[in-house]
């Protein structure tokens, strides 16, 4: 079997149905590896015969025992065995593509995902009783093939109640097998058959196949130069990934949640809401994660580069591994080993039947009674009878009973909720009014306590505090365009701010005439500043004029983005210096002084435009991030800036959006509320704007670490 000594065109027929194949699986089967590889065993074994039945299911254990993903594992082997390391790498990629797609429009559009849709979690309902079937299925249709002897049934009850009670992992577990089936066959107590668990060497290591993981290499090896760190971060993870997805959590939980992880700092909240639904959407949990923490990191790349870094390990390791049991498998010691391992197997699909059964079948109520779903039964035993039966597919079986769990939620309405953790501890904008204290918004306690407050406005006085602020835009900038003749755009900008403190709120304003410019369509901005300067006889000197500003610290600020074409609101750090600005006072950008001015936020306000709100570094290489929001005009929200050396880490509603590893300006800041009307960028506004326009700033806040 394989497509070694195939013709060319059967060959690639081969590739392009085993890509199909793990594309398609998954694409539709939800619940990570454990659903994937019963899929895969009944579409390669039974259906397609690639395989023996039930083959992918004895493997199992071995692809637990080596570092990788189930569902990566699964492919890989499935590929060697057709197609050498071309076919491991053709179902590895078709294994993980379906997941990095579909979460990476889950990374861009998080905010605005239907979690609470009582259809969507009825369909969801449906799916997961269905695998709890099939699973149920499967273990009952291998039982008397893996589960021999008294050996066997201890295995099993011991492995299950090690695993579904936490007292062992699966590393554990597996190892523990292993060597009770060593002991027992160099014993004598145990006689087991030469056993298969590898692939055939002849085709595995042709020179094409050589090749192609050696291009791989190199080519990652280049991806990883551009994104730093982070493929190799991914690499760590997958070298760490034994037994499925869900043995990283404790690992990502220390790099990318709360205030103190290194690399994000995701609420708790949003990383339980992250968990959840890597188990409610198609593909490799682990591959979904990983998509997900690559995204915010590094955008669209970055997932990509964190995925392939998660799957490089498993692609290499398994494929060893397998080419040597295959070599080594009539020796007593690999032959006890895998004895040992096979009702083990077992033990792993009945725990993971029961963690399907806790997430579909029952669930704790109030007082914590045990409560089962009728339907999620139903549809779980209609399930496993058709495995058994042979009656359908399995992926036939997993779409009949999404479609039942739907007509369910009609006949009987909502599915009963399934809460995720109390996972509070963040503060809030209400907790903050019922204390004394101003903290930053967002953080837990203990971390809101290692912060004080330096610098804060509510604008709740009716005329602007002249004490913080300059009402006008640059107005330094612009004495010196006009003193010394400057004929470049820039310098027909008035500094005239329009504006207006009402509702507890700063509203800077542009209307018909003002802030004045030639005629209605030309560009011009209000905007309010803490510092500003004045130029000497050149460019070389400046004198200046600082009401407020901190090198380092947490810069945050509630705001109303401004709507319509052609208006751009933002919330921008510049350098107190004015020698040390992003634009040199020609107007020309100044990239060379390096990281000079922090964009918290500059969003559009055309509603047409994806792009809502940017946040930069100016001017780093990796210093911009777009954060793709469904509207967030519509209302206030909070925009932060968490400032240190070499880092910073911009926050939207408490939430981490970009966290930059880079250069980081030198010199104290100040801050910069702008509303700008521009002409041609990002929209024309001559005919389509409606005036007054404003953006709306209810407070202003500034905090620096005790």
């Amino acid at each position: 079997m394989g497509i070694h000594g195939q013709t060319g065109k059967n060959r690639a027929g081969t590739l392009w149905r085993l890509f199909f194949e793990f594309f398609k699986i998954a694409l539709f089967v939800v619940g990570g590896g454990y659903a994937i590889i019963v899929v895969a065993d009944d579409v390669f074994g039974r259906r397609l015969k690639w395989v023996e039945e039930g083959e992918l299911i004895e493997r199992l254990p071995v692809f637990q025992m080596v570092p990788g993903l189930i569902a990566g594992n699964t492919a890989i082997y499935v590929g060697l065995k057709m197609a050498g390391m071309l076919g491991a790498a053709v179902a590895l990629v078709a294994v993980a593509l379906p997941s990095i797609l579909i979460f990476l429009l889950v990374a861009c559009g998080y905010n605005s995902l239907p979690l609470g849709n009582p259809w969507l979690e009825s369909a969801f309902l449906g799916l997961r009783s269905s695998l709890t079937g099939v699973i149920a299925g499967t273990v009952v249709a291998g039982w008397r093939k893996s589960v021999k002897g008294a050996y066997g049934y201890a295995a099993v009850v011991l492995g299950t109640v090690a695993l579904a009670g936490g007292f062992a992992n699966t590393v554990e577990v597996l190892m523990a097998a292993a060597a009770a089936g060593l002991l027992l066959e160099l014993s004598g107590l145990m006689r087991v058959a030469d056993v298969s668990c590898g692939v055939a060497i002849d085709h595995v290591w042709t020179r094409r196949g050589f090749f192609l993981p050696l291009a791989v290499l190199t080519a990652l090896f280049a991806v990883s130069y551009l994104y730093g760190p982070l493929f190799w971060i991914f690499v760590k993870f997958g070298l760490m990934c034994f037994g499925g997805g869900f043995v990283l959590v404790p690992a990502y939980m220390d790099e990318f949640v709360g205030p103190g992880a290194p690399l994000l700092q995701l609420p708790v909240e949003e990383f339980s809401n992250l968990m959840a639904l890597t188990q409610m959407t198609p593909g490799p949990v682990a591959v979904n994660a990983a998509t997900f923490f690559g995204y915010r990191l590094g955008g669209v790349g970055g997932a990509a580069v964190a995925t392939a870094g998660l799957l490089f390990p498993g692609y290499f390791l398994l494929s060893g591994a397998l080419t040597s049991l295959d070599k080594w498998k009539s020796s007593r010691i690999v032959r006890g080993v895998l004895g040992g391992i096979r009702p083990a197997t077992v033990a792993l699909m009945l725990s993971a039947l029961i963690a399907f059964g806790g997430m579909s079948l029952w669930r704790l109520g109030e007082e914590g009674r045990l409560a089962v779903e009728p339907v999620a039964i139903v549809l779980a035993a209609f399930s496993a009878w058709a495995i058994l039966r042979r009656k359908l597919s399995v992926m036939a079986t997993i779409f009949i009973c999404a479609a039942a769990g739907v007509a369910a939620h009609t006949v009987w309405g909502d599915p009963a909720p399934r809460p995720l953790p109390d996972l509070k501890g963040t503060t809030t904008m209400e907790e903050q009014a019922t204390t004394n204290e101003i903290t930053p918004f967002g953080l837990s306690p203990e971390e809101a306590a290692k912060w004080r407050l330096t610098f804060a406005d509510d604008f709740d006085s009716p005329s602007l505090d002249d004490s913080k602020w300059y009402a006008g835009y640059r107005n330094g900038q612009f004495e010196y365009y006009q003193r010394v003749g400057a004929t470049h755009p820039g310098a027909y900008t008035s500094p005239e701010c329009l504006y207006e403190i009402s509702g507890g709120a700063l509203r800077l304003r542009i209307d018909e005439t003002r802030p004045p410019r030639p005629h209605l369509g030309s560009s011009c901005v209000s905007c309010v500043m803490t510092s500003d300067h004045r130029y000497g006889r050149d460019r070389t000197e400046a004198t200046v004029m600082k009401k407020f500003g901190q090198k380092y610290g947490w810069f945050e600020a509630r705001c109303k983005i401004a709507k319509g074409p052609g208006l751009e609101s933002a919330f921008w750090l510049h350098q107190v210096d004015p020698l040390h600005q992003e634009f040199t006072p020609e107007g020309l950008p100044n990239k060379a002084d390096g990281a000079l001015e922090f964009d918290i936020f500059e969003a559009w306000g055309d509603p047409p435009k994806a792009l809502r709100a940017q946040m930069n570094v100016h001017y780093t290489p990796k210093g911009h991030y777009r954060m793709l929001e469904p509207d967030p005009d519509n209302d206030f929200h909070v925009f932060s800036l968490e400032w240190e050396e070499g880092r910073a880490i911009f926050r939207y509603d408490g939430r981490v959006m970009q966290t930059y590893v880079g250069p980081t300006p030198q010199r104290e800041m100040f801050v910069l509320l702008a509303l700008f009307h521009y002409r041609h960028r990002p929209g024309h506004v001559e005919s389509e704007l409606t005036y007054p326009v404003e953006f709306a700033v209810d407070y202003v806040r500034v905090f620096q670490r005790r």
